[in-house]
């Protein structure tokens, strides 16, 4: 009986001090608890990074307005840009160059162009980039360059849309290229582009200039004040890129104006429409057969002695220098003239495009016949 009434006594006692351990110890991990939760309070939670949101806009393989199957490809991403632009509203636009491996110079003039333009309307808007690829070149073996980040850093892209330009490799047929913009055509402004190229070319000025009033003589026709009130254009500033590569001068002139098929049966009579017409012996229905035939007025609309011929002057000297090249673009048209090594033999093509440029791109490249290089 003793042995029953010891083991009920010690089971007694070790119950009680099982309740007073764990009553004991919940009583401390309630007052650690309450500790720890108050030091937790007194701490302000970490801030949720803030993420901008982002608005791709993707580049193509060939960066190109010259064909027909790359021009529909640029344009549309450069209309992707300006939509995507014009939606930011604090957004990010970013502009992906990941598949790009080669940038054409007119096309690229037509890029600054829009972009510039972009950075005037929306100045809010910030942008990155997803830098091009390299891509095999001829000139270094095996190893890939990244053609297009030179292109884009000689010209000057990446600083006006505000972000770092990238390593590149120099490259002499990249290097060599000059960039002019402004809102003038004044000589001064022809004089500094005839600066930039190499001493050889400039002491021949007097032989290109004209072509290169030209030029420009289209810049201010596009950006005429009643033109661009009538049709709400804004920007008035043109690009030009200019240098000698291969032995060729190669100028470039872009502006965003009205273009030429606006310009031309509004700055010509209705009898010279009509003599045109029956020149190149077809009626006008597209935007090429409005700058085929500018090429053809003989003096410009300013009427300005000093301004020379206007589009003839465009023609005249590729017609008697051989392996040289005029290219015209304007909304959506595109005329190319060609010669070869027989300026006899002459190359002449025109057709429009699907999707128009907004403006008008002009390319000039003339074969030097002395050979002159940078």
């Amino acid at each position: 009986m003793r042995n029953n009434n010891n083991n009920k006594s010690k089971k007694v006692l070790l119950a009680r001090a099982s309740r007073k351990n764990y009553h004991s110890n919940l009583a401390r991990c309630e007052r650690d608890g309450a500790a720890r939760k108050n030091s937790y309070a007194k701490k302000k939670p970490p801030k949720k990074p803030k993420y901008k949101q982002v608005l791709k806009v993707i580049a193509p393989n060939l960066i190109c307005i010259y064909k027909k199957q790359n021009h529909i490809k640029t344009m549309h991403f450069i209309e992707d840009l300006e939509e995507k632009t014009r939606a930011s509203k604090g957004a990010v636009v970013c502009i992906c160059f990941r598949n790009s491996g080669a940038i054409t110079a007119g096309a690229c003039a037509l890029l600054l162009a829009t972009v510039d333009k972009l950075k005037s309307q929306y100045p809010e808007t910030k942008y990155k980039v997803i830098y091009p690829p390299t891509v095999p070149y001829i000139q270094n073996g095996n190893n890939g360059i990244s053609v297009v980040s030179s292109v884009l850093s000689q010209v000057g892209f990446f600083k006006l849309i505000g972000v770092a330009s990238p390593k590149y490799k120099k490259l002499n047929h990249v290097d060599c290229w000059q960039v002019t913009s402004g809102e003038s055509v004044e000589s001064a402004v022809l004089g500094e582009m005839l600066q930039s190229l190499p001493k050889e070319v400039v002491s021949k000025g007097e032989l290109y200039r004209p072509a290169l009033e030209a030029m420009c003589n289209s810049v201010e026709h596009g950006y005429d004040d009643k033109f661009c009130n009538d049709t709400k254009k804004t920007y008035k500033k043109w690009w030009s890129l200019s240098a000698v590569v291969d032995g060729h001068l190669v100028v470039i002139v872009c502006d965003l104006g009205v273009g030429i098929p606006y310009t031309l049966p509004r700055t010509q009579s209705p009898s010279m429409i009509t003599r045109l017409g029956n020149r190149l012996e077809r009626t006008f229905t597209k935007d090429s057969d409005y700058i085929q035939a500018s090429l053809f007025v003989k003096k410009t609309r300013t009427a300005e002695e000093f301004r020379g011929k206007g589009g003839q002057d465009l023609r005249a000297i590729v017609e008697c220098t051989p392996n040289s090249t005029l290219q015209v673009l304007s909304n959506r048209g595109t005329y190319t003239f060609k010669t070869s090594s027989d300026t006899a033999k002459t190359q002449e093509r025109c057709f429009d495009n699907d999707v128009s440029i907004k403006g008008t791109v002009t390319g000039w490249s003339i074969k030097l016949n002395d050979g002159t290089t940078k």
